[in-house]
């Protein structure tokens, strides 16, 4: 929403992947309330504590930047598009297991979302930086 505001030549472009992203994160919070209910396993080990607490880090820094400083497109295009492909490098997906049909199909359209996000941002990234 930050980058909607600063960049208004990328305004609907960045609202509409902030809004993607909020439904994401229901997402995300769903099979969190699946894995407390027994539905969802969730792989605690899977992932460094650490390593977590400084990819959010970096991303509220990122946000703070972009509300005290100019961010070009090209810069802000760039910063997502690290974002999006750390989300899916990391097989984040990975981390949770059921054994449940449905839920197994919202995980694989979680995932697919994720990547058409990133695709969606590698093309603006792609076009931003032809011009």
């Amino acid at each position: 929403k930050v980058y909607a505001q600063k960049i208004p030549s990328y305004r609907d472009f960045w609202l509409k992947l902030s809004f993607e992203e909020a439904e994401h994160a229901m997402w995300v919070r769903d099979f969190e309330n699946k894995a407390k209910e027994g539905a969802v396993y969730f792989d605690r080990n899977r992932f460094n504590l650490q390593a977590i607490t400084l990819s959010l880090e970096y991303v509220n820094e990122q946000i703070e930047n972009a509300k005290n400083k100019e961010v070009p497109p090209i810069n802000a295009l760039s910063i997502s598009l690290d974002i999006e492909n750390a989300f899916i490098d990391n097989k984040w997906f990975e981390a949770f297991a059921t054994d449940s049909a449905s839920l197994r199909e919202l995980m694989d359209d979680l995932r697919e979302a994720v990547k058409k996000h990133r695709e969606k941002v590698k093309r603006a990234w792609e076009k931003e930086r032809a011009s």
